[in-house]
């Protein structure tokens, strides 16, 4: 679970925003610091009352952009820019910044005075979700090369991802430090359970933490998978393992029905993506 943890960051970090209100570097707790909480708590709350993001002064904000574009301009360019720089700080600049320090006043979302503005940028942007928001996420290949085998690595990682996940619904995380300071773990409500619904204008946020399965999919075919038990207890590797071989032969067996593969409907931008959601709703409301 420890190096599913680790993976789990490395995914926080590339997709940033709504999926990341983290501060500093993180490290996971093996012993002590443990604190309750509820997973929806993890999602709605600062719930180790990390600090706002400090807002800098105008003119520190203006000093970084123009070390940021200076490489990209000429020297025209740049005067120019420098230029409009200075404007701003004597005309619309300490409004703005004014502001800004209304929205770090107060308490609850947003948290910052950044977090607002970067979820309409998430979640209203109408670019396609793939390349642009979510890259990928690679693995490095397993240090036993019995493990090498593609049904194998799927077993043991879906098995550690779902006991992982289990830890967080249940409320049973470790907090994450930074030496002595607790830091926020808003992320981890957000990594399972949770999707970008496609909506005309602007996604919306929404999580359902009651599911036990997972989806499958092998030769464009979609295969439920029931991974969590009654009890609540994530099933074996090794059972798993077989299921996936199983799902494996069948899926190979027939030819892929390119007509229902609707998953590449996802890479589309995102109000076509929205429109194309509702007409499947309509015609096949499961």
């Amino acid at each position: 679970i420890k190096s599913f943890t680790k993976q789990v960051m490395k995914m926080l970090k590339v997709t940033g925003g709504a999926m990341a209100r983290r501060l500093g570097s993180t490290r996971w707790m093996s012993s002590g610091s443990s604190f309750r909480y509820t997973v929806e708590g993890l999602y709605d709350g600062n719930l180790t009352n990390v600090p706002s993001l400090p807002l800098p002064q105008v003119e520190d904000t203006l000093k970084r952009y123009l070390e940021t574009v200076r490489p990209l301009t000429t020297d025209e360019e740049f005067e120019k820019s420098k230029k409009l720089a200075a404007e701003f700080v004597d005309t619309v600049g300490p409004t703005l910044q004014e502001k800004l320090r209304d929205l770090t006043a107060h308490h609850g979302y947003p948290y910052s005075y950044i977090e607002e503005f970067w979820d309409e940028m998430y979640q209203g942007g109408r670019w396609p979700a793939m390349i642009h928001v979510n890259p990928f996420l690679s693995l490095k290949d397993s240090p036993d090369p019995a493990k090498q085998d593609q049904i194998t690595r799927a077993a043991e990682f879906a098995s550690a991802a779902t006991r992982w996940w289990l830890k967080v619904v249940n409320g049973d995380l470790e907090a994450d430090m930074e030496r002595d300071t607790q830091l926020c773990m808003y992320g981890y409500g957000l990594v399972f359970g949770a999707t970008r619904v496609p909506k005309i204008g602007r996604d919306v946020m929404a999580t359902n933490y009651d599911r036990k399965h997972i989806v499958v999919i092998c030769n464009h075919q979609y295969f439920k998978v029931d991974i969590i038990d009654d009890a609540g207890q994530a099933m074996a590797p090794s059972e798993l393992e077989k299921i996936l071989g199983q799902i494996k032969t069948t899926a190979l067996a027939q030819p892929a029905d390119l007509d229902r593969d609707v998953g590449i409907l996802t890479s589309w931008e995102r109000d076509a993506w929205a429109k194309s959601r509702q007409h499947i709703k309509k015609s096949d409301p499961v």
